[in-house]
């Protein structure tokens, strides 16, 4: 696997600054994080840090919510019609 394409995961108890360096340094230019151990702030360390931020595991709709109001590059999720309705609603409400 190219040094690009290891995942990172940030454990429960993370340093995510300290991360987003150490993408850096390596080329990575995002990083993933489940979705349920996203913080309140991640988006804004990781903007500050240069490293841009994405979600896996928005498996419901209170997770994709949070998603699209972290507004995350990306992520993943086992229910895209879910993602489309609302997204669509929040088109809609904007």
């Amino acid at each position: 696997m190219k040094p690009s394409m290891v995942p990172m995961k940030a454990p429960p108890a993370r340093d995510l600054p300290a991360l987003c360096r150490e993408a850096s340094a390596a080329g990575v230019r995002e990083i993933a994080l489940r979705i349920n151990q996203a913080q309140d702030g991640d988006g804004e360390i990781c903007r500050r840090e240069a490293v841009t931020l994405g979600y896996y595991d928005a498996h419901d709709e209170p997770a994709i919510r949070k998603a699209f109001a972290d507004g995350v590059s990306a992520f993943t999720t086992d229910w895209p019609d879910i993602a489309v309705a609302v997204r669509r609603e929040i088109d809609v409400s904007a």
